[in-house]
């Protein structure tokens, strides 16, 4: 009998090896990280593609809240397939500086980027795709449970494809092409993100100066997220009661199908409610604050609640940084005045902290307290645990234009006008204290109910200049 050759031999073992390393790959899970800021759309996600499988190979999920969690991920999973993305978490860019850092930092060209972002406006779709290198974009209220299911298997598909080439890739001219068109297209984003930075500059300089802006861009955020959210719940709870009176039509209903539907149809079901709620509850609150802010209307208005709609403007901001805001106020306060001009102190106050009290990262409290030590007078104290203001300073801080951050977005202008409502339109008076180091304190008294005939809103800058 003629034994087999060394090369029959060599070759079998290849063979086998290989069927190995198949199996193995049919075996594993495909990556998918999910980044977002919400739990819910974690939830919703895993809950629609929890069937969903590519080629024999189930998804294995993966949670990041923040940037900074996902990054962690990246060096622990380094075959991450897909990654759903948000565009604002901890910052307002936090999503795209992470695709940079997926591309360039992390050297990662195959992993397939899908934004899904509840905020187009802050991340127009045809710019980002222009500069930025991700392979979808996606707007939270346009992503159905059937169209998150195509996308995903589209990107597994993509991403697939990519491995398959890079595989079989080993024709070293080739090799040399790509790293010539890389390092390329490295020159080209680095010189877009200098473009980027510059722009920002000024985007960061105007938004100062516009506090209604700010707002508008919080209800997008807020608000598109538990809508996405609902209509992902609603569009995948539609189909799955579909294909369940197609089966009890047909008489294949079994115990277990009607179970299974039952609990979906209570999981989905809570969700929609849950989201439905909120998102009624935010656009109740914006539009009362916006209305103020633009009006400038006196009316009547109970003031826990109203301060509990201000900071609920504030908490997209206030959300990316690890300070909190506590109110102490009585209930059933009602003040007669303009609840504009209260808005925007308030506002300034806690904007003014998380610039300037505040480090990146740094934890802290601001609290708000209000005491009626009189009849007819309301006194609101305002305070924060921060940097405090430098007894140098202190005498300056209302005049106008005057700022110690003018490189960094603040234009002095903040403090002026906040003094200026308070003398004018809330006929109150305004008082700070400051210790570097322990923080600052702003004391607003004013009138619960504003006389007739009284303080008018009016514009802030034409008022004259504060006292010293």
């Amino acid at each position: 009998m003629r034994k087999p050759s060394r090369a029959n031999l060599l070759i079998a073992t290849e063979i086998a090896e290989t069927n190995d390393a198949e199996e193995t790959e049919l075996a594993t899970p495909w990556n998918i990280l999910i980044v977002d800021d919400d739990d819910e759309v974690h939830q919703i996600t895993r809950v629609v593609l929890a069937d969903c499988s590519f080629k024999g190979r189930p998804l294995n999920f993966l949670s990041a809240y923040s940037a900074a969690e996902a990054e962690k991920l990246f060096a622990e999973y380094p075959d991450i397939a897909v990654v759903l993305l948000d565009v604002v978490m901890e910052t307002e860019s936090a999503g795209l500086q992470l695709v940079r850092k997926i591309r360039e930092d992390f050297g990662n060209p195959k992993v397939r980027v899908i934004l899904r972002t509840g905020q187009p406006g802050q991340a127009p779709e045809r710019k980002v795709i222009i500069d930025y290198d991700i392979n979808d974009y996606k707007a939270k209220t346009e992503l159905t449970a059937q169209k998150l299911f195509t996308t995903m298997i589209s990107a597994l598909r993509s991403y697939q494809d990519i491995v398959t080439i890079e595989t079989s890739r080993r024709d070293i001219s080739a090799l040399k092409m790509m790293e010539e068109e890389l390092r390329s297209a490295k020159e080209e984003a680095e010189d877009t993100l200098s473009q980027l930075r510059a722009a920002q500059d000024s985007l960061i300089h105007a938004e100062k100066m516009a506090a209604l802006g700010s707002l508008v861009a919080g209800i997008a955020h807020e608000i598109n997220t538990p809508i996405g959210t609902a209509l992902t719940s609603a569009s995948y709870l539609a189909e799955r009661t579909k294909e369940f009176s197609q089966q009890f039509q047909s008489s294949q209903l079994k115990r277990s199908d009607l179970t299974r539907y039952l609990s979906l149809a209570g999981e989905t079901s809570r969700l929609m409610l849950t989201n439905i709620e909120r998102a009624a509850e935010l656009v109740q609150s914006f539009k009362q604050v916006a209305v103020d802010q633009t009006s400038s209307e006196r009316r009547r208005f109970d003031l826990k609640t109203y301060l509990g709609e201000v900071l609920l403007s504030l908490r997209p901001r206030v959300r990316r940084t690890k300070v909190t805001v506590e109110v102490h106020c009585a209930e059933n306060i009602e003040v007669d005045g303009y609840p504009g001009a209260l808005s925007h102190v308030v506002t300034n106050f806690v904007l003014n902290s998380l610039l300037h009290a505040y480090a990146p990262d740094q934890p802290g409290r601001i609290t708000i307290t209000v005491t009626q030590p009189a009849e007819n007078e309301i006194r609101l104290r305002y305070s924060d645990d921060g940097a405090g203001i430098p007894e140098e300073i202190i005498g300056h801080i209302f005049e106008p234009f005057f700022t110690t951050r003018r490189g960094a977005g603040g234009s002095g202008l903040g403090l002026h006008i906040v003094y200026n409502m308070v003398r004018r339109n809330l006929a109150g008076k305004l008082k700070v204290q400051s210790q570097v180091g322990k923080g600052t304190v702003f004391d607003l008294s004013f009138p619960q109910r504003l006389p007739t005939g009284g303080p008018q809103a009016g514009t802030a800058s034409a008022l004259p200049s504060p006292e010293g």
